[in-house]
C-alpha cells in the first residue's frame, strides 16, 4: 500500500537506521493494468513526445526523471506518468480524471475534492490523522521493516524511538498526501499532452486547481530554499495548460 510505502519513507528521513525501500503502489482496481505493453518502452524525452508538446514544453525540467521538484521526477509524478500510459492503451477514450480517481483509490489516498481550493478545508486535510483504524496496521508493518533492517545491522531497536518518529511523521503525512495527489494529476494532465498532443479539459480544469493548491502560501513554504523554483516551474506549467487549448 501506498500510505505504508509513505511511512517508510518517511522513516527513513526521520531514522538514522539505512533503510533501502522501493517506491510502489499496489491495489484492487483492476482498471489500472500494471502489465507490460507497448507504452512501457516509451522513453521520455522532448524528442519523443507529441509535436504540440515539444512546441510548449521545452524547458529541461520537463524532462528531469530524478528532479523532485520536476513533474515526473518526484515519485507520484513518475508513478503516474507510467500507470496512465498502460492504463490508456486499455482505454482510448475514456477521462484521464477517471484514472486520477482510480489511482488515488488504488493508493489508498484520502479523499480530495479534486476542484477544493478552500484554505480552511485545505489545511483541515493537511492536518487530519488519515490513518484512523488503519494507522495500527500501518505502523506494526513499519516497525517490523525497522526491527529487520536493526536486525541487519547489528544495532539495536528502540520501540520507543520509533513510536516518537511515528508520531512526527503522523504530523507530515496529511501534507505528503496532498502534494502527491496535485503532483500526479499534474503529471497525468502533462503527460496525455506528451502521448497524444491534447490536454482533455477536465483533466486540464484537475491540473490547475491542483497548482493552485500547491501556490498556497501554506503549501509552497514548505518547499524551503526550493520555493522560488517550485513556483517558478508551477506557473511556467500552468501556461502550458492554458496554450494547450
Amino acid at each position: 500500500m501506498k500510505t505504508i510505502t509513505r511511512l517508510l519513507l518517511f522513516f527513513v528521513i526521520c531514522n538514522p537506521i539505512n533503510i533501502a525501500c522501493k517506491h510502489e503502489t499496489s491495489g484492487s482496481n483492476k482498471e489500472i493494468n500494471l502489465n507490460m505493453t507497448e507504452y512501457d518502452e516509451f522513453e521520455l524525452a522532448l524528442e519523443t513526445a507529441h509535436p504540440n508538446a515539444q512546441e510548449l514544453m521545452n524547458d529541461a525540467f520537463y524532462w528531469d526523471i530524478v528532479d523532485e521538484n520536476a513533474p515526473f521526477g518526484n515519485d507520484a509524478g513518475s508513478d503516474a506518468f507510467s500507470q496512465f500510459r498502460n492504463w490508456r492503451k486499455f482505454n482510448p477514450t475514456a477521462s484521464p480524471v477517471d484514472f486520477v480517481n482510480q489511482l488515488l483509490e488504488s493508493w489508498d489516498y484520502p479523499v480530495l475534492d479534486l476542484s477544493e481550493l478552500d484554505s480552511n478545508k485545505i489545511r483541515q486535510y493537511i492536518e487530519t490523522n488519515h490513518f484512523d483504524s488503519n494507522f495500527t496496521e500501518a505502523a506494526n508493518i513499519v516497525k517490523h521493516h525497522l526491527r529487520q533492517a536493526s536486525k541487519n545491522s547489528g544495532t539495536d531497536f528502540d520501540d520507543a524511538e520509533a513510536e516518537i518518529i511515528l508520531q512526527i511523521v503522523m504530523r507530515n503525512m496529511g501534507s505528503a498526501f496532498l502534494t502527491d495527489t496535485d503532483n500526479a494529476i499534474i503529471a497525468i494532465g502533462l503527460g496525455q499532452f506528451i502521448l497524444e498532443g491534447k490536454i482533455d479539459n477536465d483533466i486540464r480544469k484537475a491540473a490547475k486547481f491542483a497548482i493552485t493548491r500547491e501556490l498556497m502560501p501554506e503549501i509552497v513554504e514548505g518547499w524551503g530554499d526550493y520555493k522560488s523554483q517550485r513556483v517558478e516551474r508551477l506557473t511556467k506549467i500552468f501556461g502550458v495548460l492554458d496554450a494547450s487549448i
